[in-house]
C-alpha cells in the first residue's frame, strides 16, 4: 500500500572536487543538480533535510516491485495519488513514471525492432519516424510527451501528402499503443479528441484509367528495350517491381498462366530480390496476344541472369532471408543488370511521358498501366473476386472499393431482368383482369 509522510527539505546541491578544495553549489531542481553532478570530478548531489518549506511524500511499490516516492505541496494532491497508484496497480494499468523517461527516437527503434515487416515497408517506417516525427519529438521522453506535442508534429508534415502524412500518423500512434500496453505510459495522447480530430484523412479520388490509344503511344514512345513495361503491365496487371523481376519461366504456356514469384525491391543497400507485395505468389491469365509478343521481344533480347540477394524478413516464401538467388530477366539495362526504379523513371519513363505531352504525375506512373488493366477486365463483365486475384489485392473489399466506379452500368441490365421476370408474373394476371372488366 502506497503510504504519505511530511517532510521538510531544502534546496538541492552538488559537492565536488575543486583542485584541492572541496566546494559545493546550489540549484533550484533535483534534475539541474544531477546533470551538473556528471560533469565535475567526484560529483555527488545531495538536499539540505530537516528545514524548508513542507513537502508531503508518496512512497509506493511499482509493478516490478520497487521502491517510488513522489513529493506533492499539498495533503490531498498527495492522498489522491497515492489512492491513484494503489487503483491503477488493482486494475493492471499502472504506468511507472520512471518507465516513461525512454525517449521517444529510442523507444520507436525498439518498437520497428519488433515488427515483422517486410524489407520496404521497414524502410519506409523508419522514415516517418527517424526523419519525420524525430525531429518533433524524438528526443522527448515519452511520459512527456503530450497532444499539444503530436498536434505540432502534424503541423510540421503539412508539405508532405496527406497519404504520407497519414501514414506517419499512424506509425507514432503505434509506438504510443505500444508503450500503453507496456505500461511505459499512462495515457495515450492519441486517444485524446484534440489528437483524433487532427487525424490526416486523404480524400480518396476516382481513379481515371488510360485508354487504349494512350497506351499504345506509351508503349510506342519507349525504347524497343523498355517497351514491353507497357505490356507486362497491361496485359498481366503488374506492378512496377513485379514488371522488373519477371522471368520468361513464370510462363507456363500449356496452361496460359503466368506465376508472379518475385519483385525487384530497391532498399538501403542496393536492388534485392523479394516476394510479390502480400507475399505470396499469384497466377494471371495470359493473352496469347502477349505470347506472340514475348516470343518476338525475346528474339531480340535474350533473358538475362541476374544474381542478387533476397529479402523476406518475415519468411512469407520458401527462399531464405539474404540467400543469393539467380533469375533469367526478362527486363534488365544494357549493363545486363536489373532495373533500378529510380533510374527507370528518371531516364525512361518520365521523358517518354514529357514527348508525348501528358503531365509527369503519380498517376501517370507505371502504375496507371495496372488501373488500364482493371478497366479492360471488368468492362468485360470479369468478376470483382477473379480481378483482385490477378492484381494480387489483400481483399476483394478493397479491389470494390477501388474499381466499383468502372463498373459497367447494369441499370439497363437490371430493369431488363425485371421486366422478363414481372412480366411473366403479371401478364396472365393482367390479361384476365382486362377479360374481366370487358365482361362487366
Amino acid at each position: 500500500m502506497a503510504s504519505i509522510k511530511k517532510v521538510k527539505t531544502g534546496a538541492h546541491f552538488v559537492t565536488y572536487n575543486d583542485g584541492d578544495r572541496e566546494v559545493t553549489k546550489t540549484f533550484g531542481t533535483a534534475t539541474e543538480a544531477k546533470t551538473f553532478a556528471k560533469t565535475v570530478p567526484n560529483g555527488r548531489a545531495d538536499q539540505e533535510q530537516g528545514h524548508g518549506p513542507v513537502r508531503w511524500e508518496v512512497c509506493y511499490r511499482n509493478a516490478e516491485n520497487k521502491g517510488r516516492s513522489k513529493r506533492f505541496p499539498r495533503q490531498a494532491e498527495a492522498a489522491k495519488f497515492a489512492r491513484t497508484v494503489e487503483m491503477q496497480k488493482d486494475q493492471g494499468t499502472f504506468a511507472d513514471a520512471a518507465a516513461g523517461k525512454v525517449l521517444f527516437r529510442e523507444y520507436a527503434e525498439t518498437w520497428l525492432a519488433g515488427r515483422s515487416l517486410a524489407a520496404n515497408s521497414r524502410k519506409r517506417k523508419n522514415d516517418h519516424l527517424v526523419n519525420h516525427a524525430g525531429p518533433v519529438i524524438g528526443d522527448k521522453q515519452m511520459r512527456q510527451i503530450k497532444a499539444e506535442d503530436i498536434i505540432t508534429l502534424l503541423q510540421s508534415i503539412t508539405h508532405l501528402s496527406e497519404t504520407t502524412r497519414l501514414g506517419i500518423y499512424t506509425d507514432v500512434r503505434a509506438v504510443f499503443a505500444f508503450a500503453k500496453d507496456n505500461r511505459r505510459i499512462s495515457e495515450d495522447p492519441f486517444t485524446l479528441h484534440s489528437v483524433r480530430s487532427a487525424k490526416p484523412r486523404p480524400r480518396r479520388r476516382k481513379i481515371v484509367p488510360w485508354d487504349a490509344p494512350r497506351v499504345r503511344a506509351m508503349h510506342d514512345a519507349l525504347s524497343e528495350r523498355y517497351a514491353v513495361t507497357v505490356m507486362l503491365g497491361s496485359g498481366l496487371g503488374l506492378r512496377q517491381a513485379e514488371a522488373f523481376g519477371f522471368s520468361p519461366l513464370d510462363v507456363d504456356r500449356e496452361r496460359r498462366v503466368a506465376v508472379i514469384r518475385r519483385q525487384v525491391l530497391l532498399l538501403d543497400d542496393g536492388l534485392h530480390f523479394g516476394p510479390p507485395k502480400g507475399g505470396r505468389e499469384r497466377e494471371v491469365p495470359v493473352p496469347q496476344g502477349l505470347l506472340n509478343y514475348l516470343d518476338q521481344y525475346l528474339g531480340n533480347f535474350p533473358p538475362v541472369d541476374v544474381s542478387l540477394p533476397w529479402s523476406d524478413p518475415r519468411s512469407r516464401s520458401a527462399t531464405s532471408d539474404g540467400a543469393i538467388v539467380s533469375v533469367p530477366l526478362l527486363l534488365t539495362t544494357r549493363e545486363r543488370n536489373a532495373l533500378n526504379k529510380n533510374t527507370f523513371n528518371r531516364n525512361t519513363w518520365k521523358p517518354a511521358l514529357a514527348q508525348l505531352g501528358i503531365e509527369s504525375t503519380r498517376r501517370n506512373g507505371t502504375h496507371a498501366l495496372r488501373h488500364y488493366y482493371a478497366s479492360v477486365l471488368l468492362d468485360a463483365g470479369e468478376s470483382i473476386k477473379a480481378l483482385s486475384e490477378y492484381l494480387g489485392h489483400h481483399s476483394t473489399a478493397y479491389t470494390l472499393d477501388t474499381y466499383t466506379h468502372l463498373m459497367p452500368d447494369s441499370h439497363a441490365r437490371s430493369t431488363a431482368a425485371l421486366d422478363a421476370a414481372l412480366g411473366n408474373t403479371l401478364a396472365p394476371q393482367l390479361d384476365e383482369k382486362d377479360n374481366r372488366s370487358d365482361a362487366a
